[in-house]
């Protein structure tokens, strides 16, 4: 028998609750420290919103995007399946007094605003968990002309990073799909620019010594020698871990 859509929405609720009440990745936390050039690919995007625009974040939370949009002058309204989420980002935003900037409990994939609200949309590792045609489908419908959606998320082709997933299930719901190709493919029936960079090959095995100096300078060969590998051939370039993309409505 299978599962419906409200009782998959209802385990990835509880999923991200409760690692949001644990604050913690665990072992792997220690692969997170060397995707520099990913995380700064990522941020070189979003700051290209400018002050006085209206930004949709997906997936909020003490950690969010909200914050230093919200900072520099750009309206912000940041949404997450998870309660325990929205309660920890507007709490912050309350001790911080910050104006310009909300939080509600919100499925990404039946977003609640009329269309055309937004100047952009931002999310960090979301997709992946969604319905991509119908997440797709909503972040263009409430984008305005021209409004930019920016996103870093895991991909799903290398077999060697698959392989691991697979030895560490608790650490992702069931739900969960890195994203392939042919995911990047249902973007563009929604939207007329579909950029993606891809990053983190070799120097995936170096991050957990990333932070030694000795550590740092075989971590940067290695991520130099990623970006000239994947840039080798369309085939090898969806071997990366990691996927920085910018999708594009039209004017």
């Amino acid at each position: 028998m299978g599962i419906t859509i409200d009782e998959r929405i209802e385990i990835e609720r509880a999923f991200p609750d409760d690692r949001h009440r644990r604050h913690q990745r665990g072992a792997q936390e220690r692969f997170y420290e060397g995707l520099a050039q990913s995380e700064a690919r990522f941020r070189e995007l979003v700051n290209g919103f400018s002050p006085g625009q209206r930004v949709l974040e997906l997936g909020c939370g003490v950690e969010s995007l909200a914050f230093r949009l919200a900072e520099r002058g750009i309206e912000v309204v940041g949404i997450d399946i998870s309660a325990t989420a929205v309660q920890a980002a507007a709490e912050r935003a309350r001790q911080q007094e910050l104006t310009g900037l909300s939080f509600e409990v919100m499925n990404a994939e039946s977003l609640a605003f009329a269309d055309g609200q937004f100047d952009g949309v931002v999310g960090t590792a979301v997709l992946h968990h969604l319905d991509v045609a119908s997440a797709c489908a909503e972040m263009s419908r409430v984008l305005r002309p021209g409004g930019r959606v920016v996103l870093i998320e895991p991909l799903g082709h290398n077999p060697v990073i698959n392989a691991y997933r697979r030895r560490t299930p608790e650490s992702r719901t069931r739900f969960e799909h890195p994203l392939r190709w042919e995911d990047y493919g249902l973007a563009r029936r929604y939207f007329e620019e579909v950029q993606v960079e891809t990053f983190h090959l070799l120097a995936i095995l170096t991050s957990p010594i990333a932070d030694r100096w000795w550590g740092r300078r075989l971590h940067a060969a290695l991520a130099s020698a990623d970006r000239w590998i994947l840039g080798l051939s369309e085939r090898l370039r969806w071997q990366g871990w990691i996927a920085v993309s910018e999708f594009r409505r039209p004017r």
